[in-house]
């Protein structure tokens, strides 16, 4: 009997696949109408994989992300989350395959036989049995298909969104690795100057004694000598909150920071690729995750257009029944049914078509969430473009601004070596020039922090430099 019940159950399942009364379900065309990302090896690669930080060839910041990726806390949430979805798609794809399952048990049963006898009495006895039973819905409607469909864009777009969410913890850990780089330097340059302002404030001080100068000008000197040290102070504050954010991102309250010195950091941004198509923006992981998130909303539709229609489901037993132990199974003991039940929604059918026209607006604000996303995606870029130029110019300028300044410093050191000009004179020009290189080191900082905001806008993994052929994802 249970290979009759199996051939039936290949015979049906047979004739749901070549017969499909699924009501058709309009989808919204919007690009990217192909959907290779979602089979590619390439595209599964972790963003840790993509290594576009290497561009700034440093092996001490290779080594702090490499560390953020293992230790993050978020990172490992982000793969949990991931799996998470992936095995709700899973339990998903079981609902195309008959539910089978075994009982087995003894009742006891008494039964009183006051109502069928006028003497009463009671029957006693034991019921043992052995079944095998299956279930199997009919997916006339697509109601199962729209369903597995959903969660696999919901799992897809988990997976885009935790993407997303490891390339913006890289992008703020590199970012505060060039801060921190940068307020080391910006701190030695601050030590140095209040060191020069020390010499300032000590002869200012000798030459009021000799009468030479009045008060006014050692107290001005002191005075000024006491802001930067308030700025000196509010520097190593700055570190401090650095280092705690930078232990955050690793996870360790103890983790030791080794940064390369800023100078070499400098030297090693390049000039931007001009080049660079516009779809690379359609592979950012937001952008993706929004238009996963249409496809699902799709599917949903599809499932509440499914739930108007009955819906069929198929059951069968097979089995063995007695009251006596020792005939369980024997075949005099077999016992079987098959059977086919069909659903359809009659009083709550108002409810399922609101539902049906609430997952229609759903899928519509889904659509024009996308279409913000990718506005944004490229505005965004745009304005990081924008600024790249602005502070392009703005270092050049201030090149030559520090350049002229060195050349005026280097001649009143001589001019001071001959006994031509005032050590005071000297000291206030190397000050300037102290003042001028920090602010171009500023520039540069940001500099970097737009090389990363870049390659975070557009997805990460790809050549931003110059003569180089661009090598992101297809």
């Amino acid at each position: 009997m249970i290979k009759k019940i199996a051939v039936l159950f290949a015979i049906i399942v047979f004739f749901q696949v070549s017969c499909n009364l699924a009501p058709e379900v309009e989808e919204k065309k919007i690009t990217p109408e192909k959907e290779s990302f979602v089979n590619s090896k390439k595209q599964n690669k972790k963003l840790g994989d993509l290594n576009w930080w290497n561009e700034f060839n440093d092996k001490n910041l290779n080594t702090f992300i490499l560390d953020a990726q293992k230790n993050s806390l978020d990172f490992k949430n982000a793969d949990l989350t991931v799996e998470k979805f992936k095995l709700l798609y899973r339990v998903s794809k079981s609902n195309f395959w008959p539910n089978i399952s075994l009982s087995t048990g003894a009742m006891r049963n008494k039964t009183n036989l006051r109502t069928f006898l006028p003497q009463g009495g009671a029957f006693k006895n034991t019921t043992y049995s052995f079944t095998f039973d299956a279930s199997y819905e009919i997916d006339l409607f697509n109601k199962l298909k729209n369903e597995r469909k959903q969660s696999l864009y919901s799992f897809l777009n988990m997976e885009q969104t935790q993407k997303s969410l490891k390339l913006s913890i890289i992008a703020n850990a590199t970012s505060l690795y060039l801060k921190y780089s940068e307020l080391k330097k910006e701190i030695k340059n601050t030590e140095k100057t209040i060191e020069v302002y020390k010499i300032i404030r000590d002869t200012a001080y000798k030459n009021y004694l000799d009468g030479v100068y009045p008060s006014e000008t050692f107290l001005l000197a002191e005075n000024q000598l006491n802001q930067l040290e308030n700025t000196l102070n509010s520097l190593k504050q700055n570190k401090i909150i650095l280092e705690q954010s930078i232990k955050n991102i690793l996870s360790k309250h103890n983790a030791s920071i080794k940064t390369t010195d800023f100078d070499k950091l400098k030297r090693e941004i390049k000039p931007l690729n001009p080049g660079l198509p516009s779809e690379l923006l359609l592979r950012r992981p937001d952008v993706l995750a929004s238009y996963l998130d249409v496809k699902a909303k799709a599917s949903s539709v599809g499932i509440n257009k499914a739930n108007l229609f009955p819906s069929i489901k198929l059951t069968a037993s097979d089995g063995f029944k007695t009251t006596e132990l020792s005939l369980l199974l024997n075949q005099k003991s077999n016992v079987w049914n098959f059977g086919i039940n069909i659903f359809q929604p009659i009083f709550n059918r108002g409810a399922l078509r609101n539902k049906l026209k609430i997952s229609k607006k759903d899928l519509e604000i889904a659509i024009n969430n996308y279409k913000k996303t990718v506005i944004n995606a490229f505005t965004e870029v745009d304005s990081l473009l924008e600024q790249y130029e602005t502070i392009t110019i703005q270092i050049n300028s201030e090149k030559k601004a520090v350049s002229s300044l060195k050349t005026i410093l280097d001649k009143k050191k001589k001019d001071y070596i001959n006994g031509t000009d005032t050590l005071e004179n000297y000291l206030n020009q190397k000050i300037a020039y102290i003042n001028e290189k920090n602010k171009l080191d500023r520039l540069y900082l940001n500099l970097l922090l737009n090389r990363v905001s870049l390659y975070k806008a557009l997805g990460g993994g790809v050549n931003l430099l110059k003569n180089n052929e661009y090598r992101g994802e297809k």
